[in-house]
């Protein structure tokens, strides 16, 4: 006699798609300008489920963005003429490189083929007052002036106060209202800025609590007079509360 057959256990349950996974092997199959189309709601299956943790998108989102700024948009265009081409330069004070692979992903979730042109590190200034510079003369239809906390504090002398903190706050607001003027009197599109995050070791390189809070309350200030932009009489000029975007940007458009 034979044994009876054990019943079957049910079938696991099959591993869900790994968007960044087909986006790697379309651009090894040379087939990823041709599914283009495929990108937009590939990415969407990164960003569009509410119970995936902050970071673990941010990562994927670099993963697939990686890919993406691989692909020419000459390839893409000779295919799909009628896709959405949008020229970016980026320029800020510290390294850049590492925004272009975020970026591009974030316009290809929107449909958007980009061209993203980085300045040299530090050169924001130049790269806005210049209108025949290497950043300007390609016509981006978007400038992303990047800046973080060291456009202020590299500047300030050592040790430094809260007090030169506002003064090094208040000299680079002026030089990116003039920038930022420059910039709107020629053939640009919108300029966009972020507010600047003040880190935490900074805070605590002042000892008593008082001088902290007043740090931070000028910090407070500084950010707050970037995003009232809106209402100011500089050319061009418009806030963008980060509470109403992803990410927290002003933008000053002509």
């Amino acid at each position: 006699m034979t044994a009876p057959a054990s019943p079957s256990s049910p079938a696991a349950p099959a591993a869900p798609p790994d968007p960044v996974r087909e986006l790697r092997a379309l651009h090894r199959s040379g087939r990823l300008a041709a599914q283009w189309p495929r990108v937009a709601p590939l990415l969407a299956g990164l960003t569009d489920h509410g119970d995936r943790e902050p970071e673990a998108v941010r990562t994927d989102l670099v993963r697939a963005g990686r890919v993406l700024a691989a692909l020419p948009a000459a390839e893409v265009l000779a295919l799909h003429p009628d896709t959405p081409l949008v020229t970016v330069a980026v320029t800020g004070h510290s390294t850049l490189v590492q925004l272009t692979d975020p970026l591009v992903a974030e316009l290809a979730r929107h449909g958007l083929l980009s061209r993203v042109l980085s300045g040299d590190h530090g050169a924001y200034l130049r790269d806005l007052h210049d209108g025949d510079g290497e950043l300007r003369r390609h016509r981006p239809d978007l400038t992303l002036c990047v800046l973080d906390s060291d456009a202020v504090f590299d500047e300030l002398p050592q040790p430094w106060t809260w007090q030169d903190v506002e003064a090094g706050c208040a000299r680079l607001l002026e030089r990116l209202r003039a920038a930022t003027a420059a910039h709107a009197s020629g053939a640009a599109g919108p300029l966009v800025l972020n507010t600047l995050p003040l880190p935490r070791t900074r805070l605590q390189q002042l000892v008593g609590q008082r001088e902290r809070a007043l740090l931070a309350a000028v910090w407070r200030e500084f950010n707050a007079r970037l995003l009232r932009c809106g209402g100011s009489s500089t050319p061009g000029c418009c806030g963008w509360p980060p509470s109403t975007r992803r990410w927290p940007w002003s933008t000053w458009s002509p």
